[in-house]
């Protein structure tokens, strides 16, 4: 599959997966109202950080020794190949889910006075308990996932993002009706759905053959060692919005976390574009010369770059009226904050996109760095501008963050190609051509 075609599809379902999910969040705040979503969203919030916490990045070395896909990998593979098998990934993954999922399960329940009365002030313990069941099933999705993107079996790697999201939607109806509290409505929702595109995963990778169903040990230490500097990575930038909206309930309230969600679900819609690219150019960048890299990287950049600032002033125009359109006026509060984010939401496109180079050419550590540098850029400027400022301080802080982030990984790229600075950014003219020539075709096929 050739990079533009890959990009297209992985988009294609990101996008689906991501109409289903707005829908959801949309239903959400339009039931639950500002102070509800914010609870709500301060309860999806800390399963997920648990489970990305103790993923440890089980599921990118799943990735990595299931994938055949790379001469370079397989090369790599050789080497484990007859002391482990897939059957060994798949039966890690499946008692490191349960292990890991159980224990922190029963670290936070146990420490829950502290957690609530620090982060999540308002929130019930019954509430928190209930969304703490998640924490299993995160992390077979996301161990299992590795699994199947690096087998290659795109057909239940794609279906799982989509079915997620319209479980969700299905079990949150379901449950209101039912039972008419919409923020018990959620929390079951959001422990449904991930149950059928987990079991999905596990049955259908299941190995025909398998000689032991025990937990390798040797096994688990090289998975470790392999996808942890890519799971610092992911981490960071995972964390970096969540750390933000702790902060917020720790200064603010539960409402104007309500806001901030609404923001930060504007925002990663507008990374679908980059995030689908830089997917498609991490396998693609593997496989190419320094001096294709020099070409290629910068083309996507300004294209990425280009697409995702033409969105941003277009709905700088209207995110008011959509704002309100699709939540509702007790909403509108999100939308300053918005504002202060575009800047930010520009410039990370372009960093996404030299995060992927980065790791093609085997320096996850180098992202880890960045990503450190932006975190912690973003948790002092927080601390600084929040209590003056609001969710809007927040935002600004976010954005400056991901302006330092994208700086850094520029001046890396070009100091290792030596590529043009003006390349990255300044559109050619046959940039425009290629605008032209696409817009022509659209009519063209419009017509029939």
């Amino acid at each position: 599959m050739s990079f533009r075609r890959a990009s297209f599809f992985i988009f294609g379902s990101r996008t689906a997966a991501f109409v289903l999910q707005a829908s959801g969040g949309l239903l959400v705040a339009r039931l639950l109202g500002p102070a509800g979503r914010g609870e709500l969203a301060l309860l999806f919030l800390l399963p997920t950080i648990i489970a990305m916490v103790l993923g440890l990045g089980i599921g990118t070395s799943n990735a990595y020794f299931a994938s055949h896909a790379s001469k370079q990998r397989a090369a790599f593979l050789s080497s484990f190949s007859k002391r482990f098998s897939f059957e060994q990934l798949y039966y890690n993954s499946l008692w490191l889910g349960a292990l890991f999922g159980l224990a922190g399960t029963v670290i936070i329940i146990t420490a829950e006075d502290w957690v609530i009365d620090t982060f999540m002030r308002g929130v019930s313990p019954e509430n928190m308990r209930l969304a703490m069941l998640t924490v299993p099933l995160l992390l077979f999705y996301n161990f299992f996932q590795g699994l199947a993107q690096g087998e290659q079996r795109y057909r239940i790697y794609n279906g799982v993002v989509v079915l997620r999201p319209f479980f969700f939607l299905f079990a949150f109806i379901l449950v209101f009706l039912l039972f008419g509290d919409g923020l018990r409505a959620g929390l079951w929702a959001y422990s449904l759905c991930y149950v059928l595109p987990v079991l999905w995963l596990i049955i259908d990778l299941r190995p025909r053959h398998a000689e032991s169903h025990r937990l390798s040990g040797g096994f688990l230490k090289v998975q470790i060692r392999i996808g942890l500097p890519s799971y610092i990575a992911e981490l960071l930038g995972y964390l970096f919005f969540r750390v933000s909206l702790l902060l917020i309930g720790y200064y603010l309230d539960g409402e104007q976390a309500g806001y901030f969600a609404i923001v930060i679900l504007i925002t990663e819609s507008m990374w679908f574009l980059s995030n689908s690219v830089s997917a498609a150019l991490l396998p693609e960048a593997a496989g190419r010369s320094m001096n294709d890299l020099r070409l290629l990287v910068p083309k996507v950049v300004r294209h990425v770059v280009f697409l995702t600032a033409c969105g941003a002033a277009f709905l700088f125009i209207i995110d008011g009226w959509l704002i309100g359109l699709a939540f509702g006026k007790d909403f509108l509060p999100a939308v300053s904050p918005l504002h202060w984010l575009y800047p930010g939401i520009i410039a990370a496109s372009a960093a996404k996109v030299f995060a992927s180079y980065l790791l093609s050419q085997g320096r996850p550590h180098l992202t880890a760095m960045i990503g450190g540098s932006g975190m912690i850029t973003n948790i002092f400027l927080s601390v600084w501008l929040i209590p003056l400022y609001g969710i809007s301080g927040a935002a600004a802080a976010a954005s400056c963050s991901y302006i330092l982030m994208t700086l850094l990984m520029g001046i890396r790229f070009v100091w290792e190609t030596h590529a043009p600075v003006g390349r990255l950014f300044w559109l050619s003219r046959e940039d425009f051509l290629f605008y032209r020539n696409a817009i022509a075709l659209l009519k063209t096929r419009a017509r029939f």
